[in-house]
């Protein structure tokens, strides 16, 4: 600490001043160890400004939190010099990056800051620690905290041995669009660079053998959630964080909240070829259910007009949460690593059933839109026109491999099973099917399924109440096998319920599986837990136009069992299209077959498009079933955004259509090697 604060005077400090600059510390009591600790940080700061005029620039600055103010430097050898955390302070010690750009900025703006990391200098500022100058702004109104629309991993890797090779499994939505990559090493960050996935393994072992350091990322083979970075050759004692953004879609939750997740944990993927659980891409990574670390997490929520979010809760975590009228503010210091990290967002009554969204890039006559429907039961019942539904079999596919003692998934799948079974339609066709690394079918009939009436429903809650987690793995290939073996009778349609933490390493090839039956079959699935496979259990709803839903432990399971079945009993509408008014050029839409709707369910298209026509106050677009249209809505390109927000979004659906199409998904990389 002395490094930073017990420089010679170069000046008088004033009481005056250094009650000033003290009277703007966040959060800080009185006669604590972070009060003493700030104090003496901002008398060190006094004594190293390289101008004395700077200390009323900084008062200036922190007076009016304004960022069209001057910058207030010291000299750029400060920045190699880290401050010592306060021992009793809250700040992560896993992440001590209290360099003065850092320290000023959580004293008069960030309590929770830990890493520079988190910075991005505003664009007028001159002396941004990212420049290579003599001097450095300490003004903390010259720095932004980097917050939505991305999520932000930081990883802090640590290597003593030249010839280590660090691996970290990671999990990132599947969803997700990753646009950026970035790792810094010895106070040099490096941008990692797009490459084929030949070429990046090439480069990547190439630099390694050389003793160069090198970084690469890439997307699991088998399951799309599933990432792993590589640290090669770093240098001993030296520090790789590495830094990954990304964007991605929000689920809606019951027609009335968007849900936002961050997944922290990597459950262990059973392998089927193998009969035993297996670390994410073949790492050799220890799985426990308890760690001695945590990590930091802050959610930045806007809520103005424009927004009307009502306000946010958080089902997995303590959190602390600060409102406003124009935004919500959520924070933890100590978010323990054994569950996803789950807010729920309330969105407002009576908001209107189509949005959208326009972004307009690179400065060019190019856009692209987002496009949101939810269509209301007044519409399908114009359509449907009184119309008898189909004939409908209902099959239950029971996860009871021993990965579902965990969180109570085996509890949660009972409870909802019996809820199921009270619920059906008498003269409905059922059965229910339990797996793990074999599986057993209920009622063993050649149509696969039994009439669904009293006595039948007494065998089925029966065999629920005793069900258990003691089929051993978790084989859900082989149920899935049997089914497409025996598909429905003529005339009857498929809804198939599969209860699951999804704990399965070939998550492609299952997803495969049901695709090739969704002429016939509907999946609504149920993810179990605190952290099961989004991949798997969005992927098989959406690979046959079915539905998923996400189960945490202690929460109501009757409300996703309702709507699950309301789902499956109700007709969906199919075959629906875009019409465009206006427009004489055709963009690319993504996806290009829009999926199933159902009652108060949100689909989202994305259209890029290029060309001034979005100038025309007269553009517009429809949202038909055959002759039948849902929704409409007027859109303008004099309303575009400049980001990139949609557009990654777009790219990521258009790629996805792609991998589903070829029926074979290669791998993403990403890598970077040193100079």
């Amino acid at each position: 600490m002395s490094n930073l604060f017990n420089l010679p005077f170069s000046f008088s400090i004033y009481s005056q001043t250094l009650k000033n600059l003290l009277q703007h510390r966040i959060n800080i009591q009185l006669n604590s160890n972070e009060d003493k600790w700030s104090e003496k940080a901002i008398k060190g700061l006094i004594k190293r400004l390289t101008k004395t005029s700077m200390i009323d620039d900084l008062q200036t600055a922190l007076d009016s939190k304004n960022s069209e103010t001057r910058c207030v430097t010291i000299s750029r050898d400060a920045q190699n010099k880290l401050v010592e955390p306060n021992p009793s302070s809250t700040v992560r010690k896993a992440f001590n990056d209290i360099t003065p750009v850092v320290a000023f900025c959580r004293i008069w703006r960030w309590p929770d800051l830990n890493t520079h990391l988190e910075l991005r200098p505003i664009k007028t500022c001159s002396y941004a620690f990212q420049h290579e100058k003599d001097q450095i702004c300490v003004n903390p109104y010259h720095y932004e905290q980097v917050v939505a629309p991305c999520k932000e991993y930081i990883l802090a890797i640590c290597c003593v041995s030249l010839n280590t090779e660090t691996q970290c499994p990671l999990i990132i939505l599947e969803n997700a669009a990753v646009y950026s990559f970035t790792a810094e090493i010895d106070n040099r960050t490096i941008t990692a660079i797009l490459k084929e996935k030949k070429i990046a393994e090439q480069e990547y072992k190439s630099a390694v053998e050389q003793g160069r350091t090198a970084v690469l990322m890439r997307q699991s083979k088998e399951t799309l959630d599933t990432f792993t970075v590589n640290v090669g050759a770093l240098p001993p004692g030296k520090e790789c964080r590495v830094m990954i953004k990304y964007v991605t879609e929000l689920d809606l939750i019951d027609g009335s909240s968007i849900r936002f997740v961050v997944p922290t944990t990597i459950a262990p993927r059973y392998n089927p070829s193998l009969g035993h659980l297996q670390s994410p891409d073949r790492t050799a990574a220890e799985y426990v259910q308890n760690t001695s670390y945590s990590m930091w997490f802050q959610a930045h929520v806007l809520r103005g007009e424009e927004y009307k979010i009502k306000q946010v809760a958080n089902l997995s975590h303590p959190v602390n949460i600060s409102m406003s009228r124009q935004s919500i503010d959520v924070s933890s210091m100590a978010i323990v690593l054994d569950r996803d990290i789950i807010l729920d967002i309330d969105l407002p009554d009576n908001r209107p059933s189509t949005r959208f969204a326009i972004e307009k890039y690179n400065d060019t006559s190019k856009y692209a839109l987002l496009l949101a429907f939810t269509p209301r039961l007044s519409d399908f019942i114009k359509i449907s026109n009184g119309k008898d539904e189909l004939n409908t079999e209902f099959i239950f596919i029971v996860d009871c491999s021993g990965s579902m003692t965990e969180d109570n998934g085996i509890g949660l799948a009972k409870e909802a099973m019996l809820l199921f079974i009270r619920s059906l339609p008498v003269g409905a066709h059922f059965n229910i099917i339990r797996f793990g690394s074999n599986f057993d079918i209920l009622f063993k009939n050649e149509t696969l399924t039994t009439v669904y009436d009293e006595t039948t429903a007494k065998i089925a809650e029966n065999l629920t109440r005793s069900m258990e987690a003691n089929f051993g793995g978790t084989e859900l290939l082989e149920p899935l096998k049997h089914l497409t073996d025996h598909p429905p009778i003529k005339g009857r349609s498929r809804q198939l319920f599969l209860l699951t933490d999804g704990e399965i390493s070939n998550t492609n090839e299952v997803i495969e599986l049901c695709r090739s039956m969704a002429s016939s079959t509907r999946i609504f699935s149920f993810g179990l837990g605190h952290s099961p496979s989004r991949s798997l259990v969005k992927g098989l709803a959406r690979a046959t136009n079915g539905y998923f839903v996400f189960v945490p432990p202690n929460s109501k399971v009757d409300t996703y069992v309702g709507s699950q079945l309301g789902r499956a009993l109700q007709p969906s509408l199919v075959n629906a299209r875009l019409e465009w008014y206006g427009l004489s050029t055709e963009g690319l839409q993504a996806p290009k077959t829009i999926p199933p709707l159902y009652i108060n369910d949100r689909v989202l298209v994305y259209e890029l498009l290029e060309g001034d026509e979005l100038k025309n106050q007269n553009i517009s677009v429809a949202l038909f079933v055959g002759d039948h249209k849902i929704n409409s809505m007027k859109l303008s390109g004099n309303i575009a955004h400049k980001q990139d927000t949609i557009r990654r979004l777009a790219a990521k659906a258009l790629i996805q259509e792609l991998q589903h199409e070829k029926d074979n998904i290669s791998d993403t990389e990403y890598a970077f090697k040193s100079k």
